[in-house]
C-alpha cells in the first residue's frame, strides 16, 4: 500500500505537528511514499522526510500552488504501485502499535475495500446498529459493508446523515477516482461570502442545499460551488448523502487506528488534546468569557465530579475552571486546599475534576 501525503505547512506550528505525527508513520511498511509538502514551510518538512527515508522510497511533488489539491493528486493517483493508499493529514496521530497497523494495511490490501476510516473511531455512531444489516465481511481488525443506493437511503431515514469519507483513510485508487476526482470535470465557483450567509440563514441544512444546487443547477452546466476554497481538501469529506447515487465497500475497524489531536466530533475525549496529550502542540488560548457561576456544598458522603463537554465539536479555546474553597477542606484531584485558598484546571485537557471533603466551594467555568 502507498502513503499519500498532499498537505499546506504554513506554520512552525503545523510543521511541529506534522512532524510528530508522521514520525511513526513514516516507519510503517509502506511500499512507496508520495508528498507534496507545499507552504512556507514544505521545505523543512521535507528534509525531515529525507531523514527518515532513502530516495528511492519517496516521491516529491514540489511544483505546485497554495490552490490544486486536486490536480497534485491527480498526478499521485497516476504513480501509486498499488490499488489502495493511505491518505495521511498531518494532524492525526497514530494509537495503534506499529506491528499491527502494518499487518492491517497488508490486510487490506488484498481485500476488497474502498474506504476504511483511520480515525474518530469513538464519534462512530454505526459501530453497532443499523449499518450491522449490511455487512460484507468480518476481517481480523476491521469489518466492511456493502452500501449501494437501496442501504444509504435506508441508513438516512433511519438515521440520519453522516459522514463517511474523511481525510485520515484509506482508499481504493478505483473510489478515489471516481467518486473524489470527479470534481476535475467541472469550473470550480467559490465566494468566502457565501458560506457564512448559508451557516447563519440555514445552518443544519447548509450542505445538503448546496448539494442539490451543485447536482441539480451547476454541475449539468460545467460548474461546481465549493463550501471552502477550492485548493483546500477538505471540499472532498463526503456524508451519505454526498454518495447518494454510489455503490461501494465501507469499512470500521474493530480498533483506534489514530486520533485528532484537536476535533473532537462531538464524541467526549476522542481527540487527544482532550485527553491530555500532546498539548505541547499549538496550546490552546485561554479566554475571558465567564460561561457559569456557582456555590456549592462538598460532603465527604457525596464526592462531586465536575465535568465538562464543550458544545463545539472543534476545541478552539481553554475551558477553564476556577474553585475557590470558601470554608472547610477540599481535596480536588489529590491536592488538599484550604479556605481561601483557589485553583484553576484546563478541563480541555483533562475532561474532568474529582472534588471530596467537607466545605462549601466558588466555582467559575470560563471559555471560549
Amino acid at each position: 500500500m502507498d502513503f499519500v501525503c498532499n498537505i499546506l505547512l504554513e506554520s512552525k506550528a503545523s510543521l511541529s505537528i506534522f512532524i510528530k505525527s508522521s514520525d511513526k508513520l513514516i516507519d510503517c511498511n509502506f511500499s512507496k511514499f508520495h508528498f507534496c509538502l507545499r507552504g512556507k514551510y514544505g521545505d523543512d518538512a521535507k528534509v525531515f522526510v529525507l531523514s527518515k527515508l532513502q530516495k528511492t522510497q519517496v516521491v516529491f511533488y514540489d511544483n505546485y500552488d497554495l490552490d490544486n489539491w486536486l490536480i497534485v493528486m491527480q498526478e499521485i493517483l497516476q504513480n501509486l504501485k498499488s490499488g489502495k493508499f493511505y491518505l495521511f493529514f498531518e494532524d492525526h496521530f497514530l494509537q495503534l502499535k506499529p506491528e499491527k497497523f502494518n499487518k492491517l494495511i497488508n490486510d487490506i490490501e488484498k481485500t476488497e475495500v474502498d474506504v476504511l476510516n483511520t480515525s474518530f473511531l469513538y464519534s462512530s455512531q454505526w459501530r453497532d446498529g443499523e449499518l450491522g444489516l449490511f455487512v460484507n465481511e468480518e476481517r481480523d481488525g476491521y469489518t466492511t459493508y456493502k452500501l449501494s443506493a437501496n442501504e444509504i437511503s435506508f441508513l438516512l431515514a433511519d438515521g440520519g446523515d453522516r459522514f463517511l469519507v474523511s481525510l485520515n483513510s484509506i482508499f481504493s485508487k478505483k473510489f478515489f477516482q471516481k467518486k473524489i476526482m470527479r470534481q476535475l470535470e467541472f469550473k470550480p465557483l467559490y465566494s468566502k461570502l457565501l458560506p457564512k450567509l448559508l451557516w447563519r440563514i440555514i445552518p443544519r441544512k447548509y450542505r445538503e442545499l448546496l448539494r442539490q444546487l451543485n447536482f441539480m443547477v451547476f454541475n449539468p452546466l460545467g460548474f461546481h460551488v465549493y463550501w471552502y476554497n477550492p485548493g483546500s481538501p477538505f471540499n472532498f469529506e463526503y456524508s451519505l448523502k454526498d454518495l447518494l447515487e454510489s455503490e461501494f465497500i465501507y469499512s470500521i475497524p474493530h480498533n483506534e487506528i489514530c486520533a485528532n489531536l484537536d476535533d473532537d466530533n462531538g464524541a467526549y475525549a476522542s481527540c487527544l488534546w482532550k485527553r491530555g496529550q500532546n498539548c505541547d502542540l499549538v496550546p490552546l488560548l485561554d479566554t475571558n468569557v465567564l460561561m457559569y457561576e456557582d456555590e456549592r456544598l462538598i460532603f465527604n458522603e457525596r464526592p462531586q465530579k465536575l465535568r465538562f463537554v464543550p458544545r463545539r465539536s472543534r476545541v478552539i479555546g481553554a475551558n477553564l475552571l476556577r474553585i475557590e474553597v470558601i470554608e472547610g477542606k477540599i481535596c480536588m484531584d489529590s491536592e488538599v486546599y484550604y479556605s481561601g485558598e483557589n485553583v484553576e484546571f484546563n478541563l480541555t485537557r483533562i475532561g474532568n475534576v474529582n472534588l471530596t471533603g467537607e466545605g462549601k466551594v466558588h466555582i467559575q467555568l470560563w471559555g471560549p
